[in-house]
Formats: C-alpha cells, sequence, structure tokens
C-alpha cells in the first residue's frame, strides 16, 4: 500500500450567519492532505505549530483518526478495513484547533465498483427533474457509464434508505407527478399493461435466459452466480415453488406472470 506524502493546501473559508443578526466574514487558512497512516510529523522545535489528535475530529471513541474515520464510515454500512483513507483536515496549532471542514477519501480493501459521470450537468438535470426513471434514462443517454453498472446499483440499492438525507426526503413533493394516464388505477390497468408488456420478443431474449423468466432464480452457490447457470437456477426456482405449492399429477394450476410459459 503506497502512502500519500503530507500536502497542505491554502483555503479561504466563508462563514454566513442568517440570524438571529446577519453577520458575513471570510478568512484565509490552510489545511492538511494526508493518509490518515501516516499524519504529518513536523520537527520537534516547529510541532506546537502544526500537529493532530483524534479528539479533535469526528466523534467516538477512537483513539486514533483512522479509528474514528472507520467507525463513522462502519455506521454507514462501509467497510474499509485495510484500504487507504486520505483526508484533508485543520491541526492543532498552540494548543487550538478550528476544524469547520473534514473531507476525506477512503478505499476499501476490495475496490469498489466505478461510477462514471461524463455530463455532469445534464445527469444531475435529468436526476432532478424525473428521479429514479431520469437515473436510468441518463444512463441510456450515456450521461453516465459503470464498468459494471449491476455492482454500482447494487451499492446505491444497500445504502438507499440514508442516500437522500431526512431533511431533503420532505421535498419529494416539487418533483414532477408521474403523468395521470401512467397512475395505477384500475381505468389506468390496460394501457399500463400494454405499455409493460407489448414490447418484442427479441428484446427481452437480449437480457434473459433461455427460459424466458424474469423474475428471481435460485442458484445452488450464489458465489457462483454466472449467466451460464441462469437458466437452471430459472429451473430450480420453478420446481421449488411446485413443491411448495404442493403441485401433482391432475392438479389443475392458475400460472400468472411466470413469464413466457416455461412453468
Amino acid at each position: 500500500m503506497t502512502s500519500t506524502s503530507p500536502q497542505l493546501y491554502f483555503t479561504r473559508i466563508h462563514h454566513a450567519r442568517k440570524a438571529p443578526v446577519r453577520h458575513v466574514f471570510d478568512y484565509r487558512g490552510y489545511s492538511w492532505f494526508f493518509d490518515l497512516d501516516d499524519p504529518p510529523h513536523l520537527p520537534v522545535p516547529l510541532r506546537p505549530f502544526g500537529y493532530f489528535r483524534a479528539e479533535d475530529h469526528l466523534r467516538g471513541p477512537g483513539t486514533t483518526l483512522r479509528a474514528r474515520v472507520e467507525e463513522v464510515l462502519a455506521e454507514h454500512g462501509i467497510d474499509c478495513s485495510g484500504g487507504p483513507i486520505t483526508a484533508l483536515m485543520n491541526a492543532r496549532v498552540l494548543g487550538y484547533v478550528f476544524d469547520p471542514l473534514t473531507v476525506g477519501a477512503a478505499a476499501a480493501a476490495e475496490p469498489l465498483p466505478r461510477m462514471i459521470i461524463r455530463d455532469p450537468a445534464a445527469f444531475f438535470a435529468r436526476l432532478g427533474g424525473q428521479g429514479l426513471i431520469g437515473f436510468g434514462e441518463s444512463y441510456t443517454a450515456g450521461e453516465w457509464t459503470a464498468p459494471d453498472p449491476a455492482a454500482v446499483l447494487t451499492v446505491l440499492a444497500v445504502r438507499l434508505t440514508w442516500l437522500v438525507p431526512a431533511v431533503l426526503q420532505r421535498f419529494r413533493w416539487v418533483l414532477p407527478a408521474p403523468p395521470a394516464g401512467e397512475i395505477g388505477t384500475a381505468a389506468n390497468a390496460r394501457g399500463n399493461v400494454e405499455h409493460h408488456y407489448d414490447l418484442s420478443n427479441d428484446l427481452f431474449r437480449l437480457f434473459l435466459d433461455e427460459s424466458m423468466s424474469y423474475s428471481c432464480a435460485v442458484f445452488e452457490d450464489p458465489d457462483t452466480a454466472c449467466w451460464d447457470l441462469l437458466a437452471a437456477a430459472q429451473r430450480r426456482k420453478i420446481d421449488r415453488l411446485l413443491d411448495a405449492a404442493g403441485v401433482r399429477a391432475g392438479t389443475r394450476l392458475l400460472e400468472i406472470g411466470t413469464g413466457w410459459g416455461e412453468l
């Protein structure tokens, strides 16, 4: 693991207070960027002008900067044990520390999936205007991509409940409402079904296995799941469903929604 050499970044801090009395001011400062496993160590005569203590940053019982950062990450379901962590933070100077902003970057022991935003303006405009549908359409438009899109979506799904802070979730009402003709009502049911299902089989063959089943499969070993084993996993699922339902010779069965008649 390669350590990052400590670097100084000169900063400009802007404070604005709106109540009870409006007050705005700016000042210049500097912050250290470094690997938490290798913090800066100034020469002894200069050390009072720049050193770090864990209790000055973040919260928790951790006795080192890295331990405290790992605790915060763990609270959000992120495990970076063994991976490098870099941070931009302020040092203690002459016994005092003021840290208006701490920015960090962590790398898990195993590299996390990579999402590449090619057109940030278009991506965020589509996401803000259309929500999850906009996220998907932005991908098809090439505004973002990923070497492994499924892995990126898995990470987002695991963190779905806190990706959007609770205070911002209150503003969901500002998103455009779905078209009246697409709301799931009895009157719209036939049109919604046609819109969803009346598509060419050639389209579904692009991403379904030979059984043309589009619900979840059951693999013997999830760790070895792959495309070549998908058809067998789909049939394993069907066998389990039939056994669970007690289907035997002579059973009359109404099948709805398992695909193209594989059952």
